[in-house]
């Protein structure tokens, strides 16, 4: 693979590589992905699946059909220490989703206000932070056929506190 970055799971056992730039890069606060990492949300950059080789092991796949466009996801996970690394969806067939932390290296590629969108800001816990000059979605960036509000840029950083973003 020409500009392969590799990643993996925690125990090694799940090895997967990765060629060229992601298409983008999500920042999402949804609940969803809030439950899958254990934390105030996921960075995950997706790649399409020409561009993604699984190297060792077999993942453990869990379906899950998203609230948000009502389609189903498959969630890649170490079946010994239980790490999610990538997910594919049925909205979006040709993709694969990276969970950024998966990575060897998750600073490889650069993280702008172009090629970097927030979503889900809506459900984004407290201290959560949107930096400034970056696309801030209420819900997700595509509307699924449905409508997609403008997004937020907001002039200078600002934190979530009491549910909803402040920036004083």
């Amino acid at each position: 693979m020409k500009d392969r970055h590799e990643g993996g799971c925690l125990c090694g056992r799940i090895r997967f590589a990765v060629r060229g730039e992601p298409l983008t890069l999500y920042n999402c606060s949804c609940r969803f992905c809030q439950k899958v990492t254990a934390a105030a949300g996921n960075a995950m950059a997706p790649f399409f699946k020409e561009d993604f080789e699984l190297l060792s092991g077999k993942p453990d796949v869990y379906e899950h059909r998203s609230k948000g466009s009502g389609g189903k996801m498959w969630l890649n996970a170490c079946p010994v220490c239980h790490s999610t690394m990538f997910m594919t969806w049925e909205n979006f067939s040709k993709g694969v989703g990276v969970f950024c932390g998966s990575l060897d290296d998750p600073n490889w590629f650069k993280r702008t206000a172009e090629n970097s969108v927030y979503i889900y800001a809506e459900e984004a816990p407290n201290c959560t932070v949107f930096p400034a000059g970056y696309r801030v979605y209420k819900g997700h960036a595509h509307s699924f056929g449905k409508a997609t509000e403008e997004p937020r840029v907001y002039p200078v950083h600002t934190m979530v506190a009491g549910g909803e973003p402040k920036t004083d």
